[in-house]
């Protein structure tokens, strides 16, 4: 059984949201609610929660953007 992982890097997260770092970035300071773990490089971890965070705000910006 492989152990889940805890946090996904930035292009871990390009590749599985289809966003670019930039808009990940963006979105980070556009919404409090999304705050990834960053090292003392200051490269950024999501959570698997804050994932889905990230999908669900590109749903809701989409939806908006089709009005």
């Amino acid at each position: 059984m492989t152990p889940t992982k805890i946090y996904h890097s930035t292009p871990e997260v390009c590749q599985l949201t289809g966003l670019p770092a930039c808009t990940l970035r963006y979105w980070e300071e556009q919404f409090t609610q999304l705050s990834p773990y960053k090292d003392e490089h200051g490269h950024r971890y999501y959570t698997d929660k804050e994932i889905e965070l990230i999908k669900q705000i590109e749903i809701n910006i989409d939806y908006i953007l089709m009005l």
